[in-house]
């Protein structure tokens, strides 16, 4: 069990965490004592600071605690991480889920999407049949999304291609990229609601995103797990990421009057080649990830 699930099992308030040098911090609240926490990873292993708790009791607690968790994962052989501390095993019923598509199409937009939803939200979605947008046809795909916009709190970033090449110049690194997109749909979700978590699927270092937050000066707290497209927040962002993505690749066939293959593969690489015979490298950024490198 997380550490978090164990100070809350015992009605004990913590806060979001946030990321310092080797390790991460949180506040820790029990009645009116309060107290911070520092958990540290090294080259001697795992360390707890509780110096800037000042009663006895509770450092005594969050000492047993911690200790008991290190016991259990030593015993399993469960590799360690610092962030599992604090992450809550479960999902919360209020929250903002977040999903891209189109990060690996050569071709077309990246687009990232939130969904705020509750348990009245949840259980209509849950009878619409909402599910990961990879599960559906194009033609539910659109379908949902009309019924999602509907009744959730959305938002839906799109970067054209022009922007995309623009940003990735900025930030030089796919990851480093869909981080400040999650970072910037998460900031407009929350002038719609007031809500104190999210909830993505984890990609690269799990705090990439929480950075792009901090930037921001957004305190929310961050879940990152794989397959998070089982929660229904992420499987409804999820198609909207992708009936915008889909939209997005029709009005380039519109515009160009070709056909743009999905996916990096070969279909990808010959209609590369047919459109820079056709309009010239000039228009490439106009419909492609520059970046990317075609076998």
């Amino acid at each position: 069990m997380a550490f978090k699930d164990r100070l809350t099992a015992h009605a004990l308030m913590v806060n979001p965490y946030r990321d310092i040098q080797y390790g991460i911090q949180f506040m820790v609240f029990k009645g009116n004592v309060s107290g911070l926490v520092r958990v540290y990873q090294g080259k001697k292993g795992t360390t707890l600071d509780v110096s800037q708790v000042n009663d006895e009791g509770l450092v005594t607690y969050l000492r047993q605690e911690f200790d008991a968790i290190l016991h259990y994962k030593s015993a399993n052989s469960d590799p360690f991480d610092p962030f599992s501390l604090v992450q809550s095993t479960g999902d919360p019923d209020c929250l903002i889920g977040v999903d891209e598509s189109g990060k690996g199409d050569y071709f077309g937009p990246l687009v990232i999407a939130g969904v705020y939803i509750d348990p009245d939200r949840q259980k209509t979605l849950r009878e619409w049949g909402v599910k990961d947008s990879k599960q559906l046809s194009e033609r539910d795909i659109l379908r949902l999304e009309e019924k999602i916009r509907s009744i959730c709190p959305h938002s839906v970033v799109i970067l054209n291609n022009l922007v995309y090449n623009d940003v990735y110049e900025k930030f030089p690194n796919l990851n480093q990229v869909l981080a400040w997109g999650h970072g910037r749909v998460i900031e407009n979700m929350l002038t719609q609601v007031t809500v104190g978590h999210a909830l993505c699927d984890q990609f690269g270092h799990h705090t990439l995103i929480q950075s792009a937050l901090l930037l921001k000066g957004i305190d929310i707290h961050l879940l990152q797990r794989p397959k998070a497209e089982d929660n229904m927040a992420v499987a409804a962002a999820s198609i909207l990421a992708r009936a915008a993505f889909l939209y997005g690749m029709a009005n380039l066939a519109e515009t160009f009057q070709m056909v743009f293959p999905r996916g990096a593969g070969e279909a990808v690489k010959k209609a590369r080649d047919n459109f820079l015979t056709e309009f010239g490298d000039e228009k490439l950024a106009n419909v492609a990830k520059l970046h990317f490198k075609l076998k």
